[in-house]
């Protein structure tokens, strides 16, 4: 039984995220993309990735630029680490994507994605002999003392060893495993941080864990997007701590925040690529069958309003389904969410509602 016992609750937020979460990896499991297009896709997101990790590196680079950095055709010497290292990122993600992985995580392969992400194909290297510290990129001021260097192995053997235990026995949703796996990584911190190296390697877990668990569709992913926008409201869930240091902090810390903001990321993450696959399925035609399954009964009745005109009311709804006008209103407010209907319209007796563009052609 592994010494590592993290503390959270699956609030009403974190259940509702992993619903959505689950409708997103149904939709893109359902979804399949001609081979060429898959690849065309990944190859995309790796690129976007590594232009959202150069922001959040604070090296700015244009797209146009990654893409040069990135392409294997320009060659850098050691006065570019910084440039080195996005490269490296980015063949990091094709490494995920190409080569086969263990089925549970292991030691070393956390070591080859460290060395991966930062030297490309240079060996895996020690971890740190000292002590080490995070300091907040806003205020610059030392906010958290990571794992006792000596203690360092026997920390990452036990988080590895939960990790597997929740993998194997299907004890917690992935996703609530990657969220406590990016958090363990920063906070143990088996490197020394140089250029944000220990925030960036955990920038790659949702990679690295959807492969494990056979969810290829993660690589038409740039989960990079939303820790860019939303950088600011990571830092304080991320280093929460009571006693500001690992060894005091272990097991005592309420994760609860932190994997609130990390199911909404991967949320909106998924959804985003579902659409985007959707939209790619369309030339082959094969979306619609996805399509429809995903409609429940009163939304497949109701496509057949649309079929015969552009805009239908609630009480056209409402009598088809054989339901109260309220009652119709409110499947509406939920289809609107879906983005199944559009709402034309602000008073309620005289609205009406066009259907989605992703179910355009289902008519």
């Amino acid at each position: 039984m592994s010494g590592f016992n993290p503390y959270f609750q699956e609030s009403n937020s974190i259940k509702s995220q992993l619903d959505l979460i689950d409708a997103s990896l149904d939709w893109l499991k359902e979804l399949q993309l001609p081979e060429t297009a898959a690849q065309d896709l990944f190859k995309k997101k790796a690129v976007l990735s590594t232009y959202y990790e150069a922001q959040l590196r604070d090296t700015p680079l244009s797209l146009a630029n990654i893409e040069r950095l990135t392409s294997g055709n320009i060659e850098l010497d050691d006065s570019h680490s910084q440039y080195k290292r996005l490269q490296a990122y980015h063949w990091s993600i094709e490494q995920i994507y190409y080569q086969p992985l263990e089925k549970l995580v292991t030691i070393e392969e956390l070591k080859e994605l460290h060395s991966w992400s930062q030297y490309a194909q240079q060996a895996t290297v020690p971890y740190r002999n000292g002590a080490s510290t995070i300091v907040n990129p806003l205020s610059k001021e030392l906010d958290y003392f990571p794992a006792e260097h000596s203690r360092i192995n026997s920390y990452l053997m036990d988080w590895v060893e939960w990790m597997n235990e929740q993998i194997s026995k299907q004890k917690l949703h992935p996703v609530v495993i990657m969220a406590i796996a990016h958090y363990q990584w920063v906070h143990i911190q088996p490197y020394f941080d140089d250029f944000g190296c220990a925030e960036s390697v955990a920038r790659l877990m949702p990679y690295y864990l959807f492969k494990k668990i056979g969810v290829n569709s993660a690589f038409f992913c740039c989960f990079n997007e939303y820790w860019h926008t939303h950088y600011q409201e990571s830092l304080k869930p991320l280093k929460i701590g009571s006693y500001g240091s690992y060894e005091l902090d272990l097991n005592q810390i309420n994760l609860t925040a932190w994997i609130e903001y990390y199911t909404r990321a991967i949320s909106s993450t998924l959804a985003l690529s579902a659409i985007e696959v959707l939209q790619l399925s369309k030339s082959t035609g094969e979306h619609k069958k996805v399509v429809l399954k995903a409609l429940d009964s009163k939304q497949r009745k109701v496509l057949g309003l649309f079929a015969k005109s552009r805009f239908v009311t609630t009480k056209e709804m409402a009598d088809l389904l054989g339901v109260h006008r309220r009652t119709a209103l409110n499947y509406c407010q939920e289809w609107l969410k879906q983005g199944f209907i559009i709402s034309h319209g602000e008073a309620l007796k005289s609205k009406k509602y066009e259907l989605g563009s992703n179910y355009q052609d289902l008519i």
